[in-house]
């Protein structure tokens, strides 16, 4: 368990800085969660497209290629296919593979290191 201390404390502190900003975002917005760019609201729009009506593009009218990710777009959509269309669904898909990514990190650190406080400083950096 003590070798897991600096993965747990970072994935805590990583939850917690999340669900504190998403609170005091989707305060301001009127219980609304609205996305800073453009570019997802072109890949969730390309994706439910795809999946609803087999089109790549923002409409479900003709073929427009402009995803800046294609793969990204692929992913959600067959994440919308199964799950259905949600504005949600890239938030929740990216806070997975962000905590994916501190528990590889931290695999990564633990075969250079056993020093719990450098890959705990290191993994919250």
């Amino acid at each position: 368990m003590k070798k897991y201390f600096p993965l747990i404390i970072s994935i805590l502190v990583f939850w917690v800085a999340i669900i504190f900003l998403l609170l005091f975002s989707i305060n301001g917005t009127d219980g609304h969660l609205i996305y800073t760019l453009d570019d997802p609201y072109i890949h969730m729009a390309m994706a439910k497209n795809f999946s609803q009506h087999s089109v790549w593009g923002i409409t479900r009218y003709g073929f427009t290629s402009s995803s800046s990710s294609p793969l990204w777009t692929l992913f959600l959509s067959a994440i919308y296919y199964i799950f259905g269309v949600s504005e949600t669904a890239p938030f929740i898909i990216n806070l997975i593979f962000a905590t994916i990514l501190i528990f590889i990190l931290f695999e990564l650190l633990c075969e250079f290191t056993n020093r719990s406080w450098f890959i705990l400083i290191a993994l919250l950096s």
